[in-house]
């Protein structure tokens, strides 16, 4: 998944992918069986803190479902 996360920002802001959001469309795809991932290469700092500012890391994590980090590209781990 890729929910959109300019800057890491309270979900109230509409800045972001509100979290309860990016946890229906997983939990649609993790029924269908797929492997869920998700991330983004946001504009400012890290992904894994921008997520977390955002909520979305706590609906990841409680899901259990992989951070990718977008900005390390193909051929690196991208796998957080």
């Amino acid at each position: 998944m890729k929910p959109n996360v300019l800057i890491g920002s309270s979900p109230e802001k509409c800045v972001t992918t509100h979290p309860q959001c990016s946890k229906a469309v997983g939990d649609c795809l993790w029924q269908a069986g797929a492997g869920v991932y998700y991330g983004d290469s946001p504009a400012f700092g890290k992904a894994e803190l921008n997520m977390r500012i955002a909520g979305l890391k706590r609906v990841g994590d409680d899901m259990g479902f992989s951070l990718a980090d977008f900005d390390a590209g193909r051929g690196q781990s991208a796998i957080l």
